[in-house]
């Protein structure tokens, strides 16, 4: 039997509907952060690649929250600049960790000075970001674009693809695995993806092993989540759309902060998101073009450009 509404219940429905679907594709911001899950004058926060871009303006803006952020960085001089930057602000600066993401060899030596930093301060690690990532096909791809060619649609050769993947999927494990122990019970583990984990084929195949790259986030983040969630650890991803940094600059939609401002959510809110969209992209928001190509059939989504 089919039944049918009153026009009072299509109105009732209606009111209902609309808000719940702009707040799914992003148009209605989020709830806001709430009670902060862990004490932030007592907690720590470990972000890679926190040197410049998201990392470091996430690492910025946990400070100025209260956190204490450990980044790891991969040159010395890097290193020495920023330990001397922490001690003579007091750790109102990130500390730094000298650590390779693709190297085993670092991660011994990373630990000891994390497990130090934490013992000297009496913190807790309330968090592990893996923010660490390389895209060498999307440097060639705005190198091509500036000199005013056009895309050649290739793949790139092989031996990219193994180094972007050792960073961005095998890299996080590493991390990951290493800062377990160390991790504060109900800790938080977040790694940053892409809407390329969403959104492949948009560059073709000239951004092809990134896009590759992050899809293979998704599922290890997937795994993490349902692995971990019996140990009281959560775990989210976050999808930035273009976000103007020093390496996006040509494309650049939306700010570091907004990231930062998610990343804060994943780890400080009870009820964390398991994905966050910050940014958007081509004018739209990250969430809707991610929410388009994971829902519709993939002959419509195959035409999306």
């Amino acid at each position: 039997m089919i039944y049918f509404l009153s026009d009072d219940n299509w109105i009732y429905a209606y009111v209902v509907a609309v808000p719940l679907v702009l707040f799914f594709f992003g148009i209605i911001p989020s709830s806001a952060l709430g009670k902060p899950h862990h004490k932030p004058s007592t907690s720590a926060v470990l972000i890679t690649g926190g040197s410049r871009g998201i990392g470091r303006d996430t690492a910025d803006y946990l400070i100025s929250k209260g956190y204490s952020v450990l980044v790891t960085v991969r040159k010395e001089s890097q290193y020495d600049e920023m330990k001397n930057a922490a001690k003579e602000s007091n750790n109102k600066t990130p500390y730094p960790i000298l650590l390779d993401v693709t190297q085993d060899k670092h991660i011994p030596t990373a630990m000891k000075e994390l497990q130090s930093f934490l013992e000297q301060h009496k913190k807790e690690l309330i968090a592990v970001v893996n923010n660490a990532g390389i895209n060498p096909e999307g440097d060639k791809i705005n190198e091509t674009l500036r000199k005013g060619e056009r895309l050649k649609n290739i793949l790139a050769e092989p031996s990219i693809g193994s180094r972007v993947f050792e960073t961005n999927v095998i890299g996080v494990g590493r991390v990951t695995k290493a800062c377990l122990p160390y991790l504060a019970k109900e800790g938080r583990i977040v790694n940053i993806g892409s809407y390329f984990g969403s959104a492949a084929g948009m560059v073709r195949l000239d951004l092809c092993y990134y896009e590759a790259s992050k899809f293979a986030l998704e599922g290890m983040t997937d795994n993490m989540r349902r692995s971990l969630r019996r140990k009281g650890i959560k775990v989210a991803l976050v999808k930035p759309g273009n976000i103007l940094t020093d390496m996006n600059e040509d494309y650049g939609e939306s700010t570091t902060r907004e990231v930062a401002v998610d990343i804060e959510h994943a780890i400080a809110s009870s009820t964390p998101k398991t994905r966050y969209y910050p940014g958007k992209v081509g004018g739209y928001q990250c969430r809707t073009l991610c929410m388009l190509y994971e829902m519709l059939p993939t002959w419509m989504s195959d035409k999306i450009r």
